[in-house]
């Protein structure tokens, strides 16, 4: 049990972490990302590559995984937002990819916490029951 409780405990704070900088991300989008037209270049099933120029001026190819479900077509025209100080970081401007990823994170982690607490209560009760058990049978009969 202990073993469960540990690696659950590992788990949930892996997922904590990942909803941490989910929301991290989400928020520093929300703040510092900069809007912009781009032009969509191709399109292999989710996966988007599009052309934008920043702010100023610079020509950038972006690759995104397209999370909303009306993938575009080539040579639309649509709305994303970047990230100024990384131009990797594209995402379509008003999506929330970032917040639900973050918050099934949370939620795992949340679940993982019950998991790790609820079966270090239980091999704390275990462990009392055999060390009575243990010292009930060194006694001997009374």
């Amino acid at each position: 049990m202990w073993i469960v409780a540990g690696v659950s405990l590992l788990g949930t704070l892996v997922c904590g972490t990942l909803a941490g900088y989910g929301f991290w991300v989400d928020h520093h989008m929300d703040t510092e990302g900069v809007s912009a037209r781009a032009v969509v270049t191709e399109v292999d099933g989710d996966d988007v590559t599009l052309d934008f120029t920043t702010a100023s001026g610079r020509l950038v190819t972006a690759d995104l995984l397209w999370m909303p479900f009306d993938v575009p077509e080539v040579h639309d025209e649509v709305m994303i937002t970047y990230d100024p100080d990384d131009l990797t970081e594209v995402r379509p401007e008003g999506s929330n990819e970032d917040q639900v990823l973050a918050t099934v994170f949370l939620v795992c982690a949340c679940v993982g916490l019950l998991v790790s607490i609820g079966t270090a209560v239980g091999a704390i009760l275990v462990h009392r029951a055999r060390s009575r058990n243990a010292r009930a049978a060194w006694a001997g009969p009374h």
